[in-house]
């Protein structure tokens, strides 16, 4: 059974509890609402292979500046997507790994590319609000 996320995307995992955990995590921490790194470590728990939800998991300790966990995740994130994900996994999982590494220009970069091909990718385009430059803000973008 293909299992999507929460804007109607693919996601890569054969796991219905990993599925439904991760697009939990998703929506928490798009809500802010506490509760999103215990449903995405429920997601890595139930499908050990699901890059996008070590990606998520980065995400979420990056939010509370825990720098060594947030790049730690998002290299086993890197790994695993090589091996069994899809281009827009792919696209998604390298913006967050950037993010962790202190290459905001290049995420943002990356980041505006992904969102032409996958505008729906609601996490890359929240992300992205951290990196958008002083200069756009009030114009509409760039």
């Amino acid at each position: 059974m293909a299992f999507k996320d929460l804007d109607g995307l693919p996601i890569s995992t054969p796991s219905d509890t990993a599925a439904h955990a991760y697009r939990r995590g998703i929506e928490l921490m798009l809500s802010a609402w506490p509760g999103g790194s215990e449903a995405v470590e429920l997601a890595i728990e139930a499908d050990p292979d699901f890059a996008l939800a070590y990606a998520a998991r980065s995400r979420m300790h990056l939010i509370y500046g825990e720098m060594p966990s947030a790049q730690e995740k998002a290299a086993v994130a890197r790994k695993l997507v090589e091996r069994n994900g899809t281009a827009r996994e792919k696209g998604h999982v390298e913006i967050l790994a950037l993010t962790t590494e202190g290459q905001s220009a290049r995420a943002l970069e990356m980041t505006l590319g992904h969102l032409e091909s996958w505008p729906r990718d609601a996490s890359i385009l929240a992300a992205a609000r951290g990196l958008w430059p002083v200069r756009f803000l009030g114009d509409g973008g760039p």
